[in-house]
């Protein structure tokens, strides 16, 4: 299949809704704010999986509905805990790692930190409460590239709870000039495999 690039355009923003928590190994939809399927992603692996068998490859892989690759992430064989985010071409964008761990209150919620640094050396900052998927990306000078909320906390996203009753449902909005796929597969390999 051929490579296909997913960067918004200048003065766009990008909202797609999506499942975070997945089935393994079934392609599933990420649909636009009509409910129209626009691109499907794969999970392979998650979490314990190296520790289980490190032969297993934990990997994410986000296509177009026709099948074009956009973007895909797996797991460091170098260095545990890292993960490597790959472009449409095979390309490697960056390496995506969790530099800490912070209480945020006394409900016992973790306010987790994560860091993705481009073979260019652009840094983006992931941050955020899970399993809520209350996720903020900021670049190295704290401007907002993108965000994820949960379907529920998000009244200015139409809700498609018709389509998907799952819980795990949140809205993602991505800036214009960000490539959208490195955003999506940064987020599930946050939410599936770290």
């Amino acid at each position: 299949m051929p490579a296909c690039s997913c960067v918004v355009p200048a003065n766009c923003e990008c909202s797609l809704r999506l499942n975070f928590k997945r089935a393994r190994m079934t392609p599933v939809a990420i649909t636009d704010a009509d409910g129209n399927k626009v691109l499907h992603v794969s999970i392979q692996g998650g979490a314990s999986s190296q520790a289980a068998s490190p032969c297993k490859a934990s990997r994410i892989l986000l296509t177009t509905v026709e099948g074009c690759t956009l973007a895909q992430c797996r797991r460091s064989e170098q260095v545990d805990g890292e993960f490597n985010l790959f472009q449409a071409d095979g390309q490697l964008f960056g390496k995506l790692w969790q530099t800490a761990t912070e209480s945020c209150g006394p409900d016992g919620k973790e306010y987790r930190i994560y860091k993705m640094r481009s073979v260019t050396g652009a840094e983006w900052h992931f941050g955020g409460i899970l399993p809520q998927l209350t996720l903020d990306v900021t670049d190295a000078t704290g401007g907002l590239l993108a965000l994820s909320r949960p379907e529920a906390d998000s009244p200015e996203m139409p809700s498609q709870r018709s389509f998907d009753a799952d819980c795990h449902v949140s809205w993602v909005k991505v800036t214009s000039n960000v490539d959208v796929s490195i955003v999506l597969c940064a987020f599930l390999a946050i939410s599936n495999l770290m």
